[in-house]
């Protein structure tokens, strides 16, 4: 017996659009029909129906309503919430002729207390002003059907009437009561189930407006760091946050709160820039130092809650990684992998070296690291910041790496020996990439092709990439090893730095992030963080480079401290391919000497 998975059910379902907020609606009111249509069509065939009994038209009215019910359920999906209405109002009027085709007594009361499915049904899915419009509808149309009919007394029609209305505030009450579940007490936002359900419904609105955009910033962190690399807020802190960030919204914007300083903000608007514009203020505090990142998606044709949610929450991972008062952007669902293998194709994008001196050895070049940029047909040379978060978010990142790990390996293949060794090569890999299984395969490709032997490449990984426990993650830092290819620690210092884990991760070597080099003065002092970086670096036996050295003053400082390599504009900027080689050649690099070299 062949075995269905739950995800192949689950596709299925989506394919056919039994899933979403929308269709749920949907398909309970298409039961609902159902259940009044065959209870009715079912009542014509009892025994005992009085003489008065229009068998006929109750059996026509029974099937007009299952056929509304089928309607409903396969097109329903397609229509706009106002055309509930209509079916509600195309109930109503059937109960009513029910009513009346019955022809009086017991049989036409038991057919007026039918009417709870129209109020069942309104309550559940309606604002609370056109719930009370239908059910208001409804008690008239039943009163008058039943005066229209003989043997039913006025206490019966009372009784009726009575029980219609107590049975609309009973089931209001219920369904509010199940709305409270959706508030977050502690700041009396929103909360997640809320913020889905309101999300599904904005969704729904934009496929029938003619709004450009819908933005979703997901999970907009609040970060309180009593400690370094503690992350804790309090209660009255959260509540400070939800009451700052509403202040800034736009109108008719929903904010909710997620909870542990998680919170969700949607809106609809003519202009992306706009939306761009207001998330970025929620990252970047004017008062004081950034304490939030967020992740912002826009909303596209055929998006469903699950779906844009994804998209959030992916750019908000990248966020994080880059660290506080970072926004990241998801660039959308474009087939982003086959812009980067058409852009690789066309020779679009290059790279550009910085060499990497020794601190010890009178600013020895030890190597290169290797910058990818891209030679856009329409915007020029644009560099990595401009392109790779969209590569990492969209999985294009996987087939530009592998591009630029075997160029740069091809291009080191030819460097010249730097002293006593040959200089090694540094390329930026992504944690996406780290997650493939097929890495490695990939690293052992590039150094087969180009003859580089495994000691002269280094990985730069940041800190957030080692977060992954997955076992592809450590087995592939193994197989690295094994090469002889070391792993660097990239940008350490930026984002989420931890002392604590530096001593557990898999890496030989520790670069420190250009803020940290930046906080050594003109004096040549330096903060106590940027001290204890590089000491600490120091006991646990890692290799140190500082980046982005721009100063004699920050490079005698770090010497002096035990850095032992560095990189930055005061040895050498980036250089092209055919430089480079010339650069590594010299016995000493500084400024002076490359001033002059084209790039």
């Amino acid at each position: 017996m062949m075995k269905v998975s739950s995800q192949t059910f689950s596709d299925w379902l989506d394919s056919k659009g039994f899933t979403g907020e929308k269709r749920i609606r949907e398909i309970a009111a298409s039961a609902l029909l159902f259940i009044g249509g065959g209870g009715g069509l079912a009542s014509t065939y009892m025994p005992g129906l009085p003489a008065s009994y229009d068998v006929s038209m109750v059996r026509a009215l029974a099937v007009i309503t299952l056929f509304l019910s089928a309607v409903q359920f396969w097109i329903g999906r397609r229509w706009p919430s106002w055309r509930h209405h209509i079916f509600e109002g195309f109930a109503i009027l059937l109960i009513g002729a029910a009513i009346y085709a019955t022809g009086g007594g017991d049989v036409s009361v038991a057919t007026a207390m039918a009417s709870f499915l129209v109020i069942l049904d309104a309550t559940m899915f309606l604002s609370t002003r056109a719930m009370l419009v239908h059910v208001a509808a409804l008690i008239c149309v039943n009163v008058l059907a039943l005066n229209l009919v003989s043997n039913v007394t006025p206490a019966s029609i009372f009784f009726v009437g009575t029980v219609l209305a107590g049975s609309a505030l009973i089931s209001f009450r219920l369904i509010r009561t199940r709305e409270s579940v959706e508030v977050d007490f502690l700041t009396g936002l929103v909360n997640q189930r809320g913020f889905e359900r309101m999300l599904g419904e904005l969704l729904e609105k934009k496929l029938n407006s003619r709004a450009t955009s819908l933005v979703v910033l997901l999970r907009l962190n609040v970060i309180n760091s009593g400690s370094y690399g503690a992350h804790v807020l309090s209660d009255h802190a959260l509540q400070m946050a939800a009451q700052h960030y509403q202040a800034r919204l736009p109108p008719r914007s929903v904010f909710a709160h997620f909870g542990a300083g998680r919170f969700a903000i949607y809106w609809m608007s003519e202009s992306f820039s706009e939306c761009e514009r207001i998330a970025a203020r929620f990252v970047q505090n004017n008062d004081t130092e950034p304490n939030a990142f967020a992740g912002l998606a826009l909303a596209e044709s055929g998006d469903d809650v699950s779906i844009l949610s994804s998209r959030a929450v992916t750019a908000l991972t990248l966020a994080k990684r880059r660290g506080l008062g970072y926004l990241a952007r998801h660039p959308g669902s474009y087939k982003g992998q086959v812009q980067i293998r058409e852009a690789i194709a066309a020779n679009q994008f290059f790279l550009q070296f910085q060499p990497i001196v020794s601190l010890k050895d009178d600013h020895l070049p030890l190597g290169a690291e290797a910058l990818v940029r891209w030679r856009h047909p329409n915007q020029g040379v644009i560099g990595p910041d401009r392109f790779i978060s969209d590569t990492e978010l969209t999985g294009a990142i996987v087939e530009l790496g592998q591009w630029v790990l075997a160029e740069a390996c091809c291009e080191a293949a030819k460097w010249p020996r730097t002293g006593e060794q040959l200089p090694y090569v540094s390329v930026n890999a992504s944690g996406r990439e780290l997650r493939e299984t097929a890495y490695v395969d990939g690293v052992v490709r590039a150094l087969a092709s180009s003859g580089l032997e495994g000691h002269r490449l280094i990985l730069e990984f940041i800190e957030t990439d080692y977060d992954d426990n997955a076992p592809v993650v450590a087995r592939n830092l193994m197989q690295l090893r094994r090469l002889g290819v070391r792993v660097a620690i990239d940008d350490f210092g930026s984002g989420y730095s931890n002392f604590s884990r530096l001593g557990h991760l898999d890496a030989e070597i520790l670069k420190i992030d250009k803020s940290f080099v930046a906080q050594v003065a003109d004096d040549g002092t330096a903060t106590p963080i940027a001290t204890a970086v590089v000491t600490m670096s120091r006991i646990l036996g890692l290799m140190t480079i500082a980046e982005g050295v721009e100063t004699v003053e920050q490079a005698t400082w770090l010497r002096t401290h035990g850095c032992e390599a560095a990189q930055g504009y005061f040895f050498s900027p980036p250089v092209g391919a055919a430089q480079i080689a010339s650069v590594l050649a010299r016995s000493r690099i500084t400024l002076s000497d490359t001033s002059t070299v084209s790039f």
